[in-house]
Formats: structure tokens, sequence, C-alpha cells
């Protein structure tokens, strides 16, 4: 009954604002509503999306190894990577990259949502830059994206800048890159930006100057 289950979502979220005890009962149930009625609410979306963001530090309370009991809500989650409205809103942006934070299995699975859109067609310009926001918001918060997962495919973009076939495809991985650019005086980014680029543009050079050489 969607009349009830708003009330029930809106009572809810008193309790969590409120700090109610056993209010991490409350998350199995809030969490992936909120996260469907943003998805499917359209152009009256945005007041969805500052009440899930409200709800935010309930994300790593869920068990995301258990696929029986989070497969649905992941898939949401994952949705979320694909929508107009979370790339534009910036609620919406801290949103997904909060995401990429929950668990290895999501990070991976959003990335490579990422990767295939930038990789089909070069993306449209402003999801583009949206990702890399969301991208470069993630790393900065740490957990998996800063690790194996999130380095691999900055590598890719590294690598896609370069050496894409498309045009289109190389401007896009440089957008995704460009805000660890342009941020590179935050501590850690200048020393992950030449770790990435040093390989793929050594092996640039070696193409095009070892058969000048022989």
């Amino acid at each position: 009954d969607p009349p009830v289950a708003a009330l029930a979502a809106s009572c809810f979220e008193l309790a969590w604002r409120a700090d109610a005890p056993g209010r991490e009962a409350l998350v199995a149930q809030t969490l992936p509503y909120l996260v469907a009625l943003a998805l499917t609410s359209g152009s009256s979306a945005r007041p969805v999306l500052r009440r899930l963001f409200a709800f935010r530090d309930a994300l790593p309370l869920l068990d995301y190894d258990d696929d029986q009991s989070i497969s649905d809500f992941k898939m949401l989650l994952l949705r979320c990577f694909a929508s107009p409205l979370f790339l534009k809103a910036e609620e919406g942006r801290k949103f997904l990259a909060l995401v990429l934070g929950v668990s290895e299995g999501i990070a991976r699975e959003g990335l490579e949502l990422i990767r295939a859109q930038v990789g089909l067609t070069g993306g449209k310009r402003a999801a583009v830059v949206a990702y890399g926001e969301v991208i470069f918001r993630a790393w900065k918060d740490g957990g998996w994206v800063r690790g194996e997962v999130g380095e691999a495919f900055l590598q890719g973009m590294v690598e896609g800048a370069v050496h894409a076939g498309s045009k289109e495809v190389a401007k896009a991985a440089r957008k995704i890159l460009s805000p660890f650019v342009e941020q590179r005086a935050v501590a850690g980014v200048e020393k992950l930006v030449f770790r990435l680029a040093e390989p793929v543009l050594f092996r640039s050079l070696q193409v095009y100057i070892l058969p000048c050489l022989l």
C-alpha cells in the first residue's frame, strides 16, 4: 500500500534522525524504499534524493556479502549509476560516491557500469563529468575505490585517454581523470596520477622512439 509505505518510511526517517534506540532495525526496509522511490519519481525526485542522502550513514550497516538478502537492493543501487537524476544532483553524486565505498563487489560492478558507459560512445559530456566527480569523491573518502579495484579502473582510463581508437572515448576518459589532475594538491593525488601515467607514457615512448633508433 503506497500511502502506508510512505507514512512508515517518514516515521522511520524521524526515528533515524532522532537516534532512537534500535534504529538500525529500520535500515533494511527504509533504504531500499527511498532508493526505489528516487529512481521512479521522475521530475519530482529531488526532495526524495535529499531524504535519501540524509539517511546515508545507514548504508554501511547492511550485509553486502549476503547475496540472498541483499541482491535486490544491490540491483537498485547499481541502477542509480545510470540514472540522470543521480548524476545531475549534487546529493545524488555524493550518494553514488558513498555507494562505491560500501563493498568491494558493488565498487567493482559500479565501476564496470561507468566503464561501459564511457567505452560505448564516450558518453554524454555532463554524465562523464559527473562520473569523474563521483570517482574522485570515492577515492578521496578511501575504502575499496582507493585500493586495487579503483586503481585498476583509473589505469584503464589513463590507457583509454592515450590509446583509445575513438576520439570521443579518449576525450571521455580524460574527463573522468580531470578531477584528479585539477585536485592534485590534495594529499596523495599527485603521486597517484604519476604512478598511473608513468607506465602508459613509457610504453608510448617506446613505440614511437625505439623504431627511430633501430
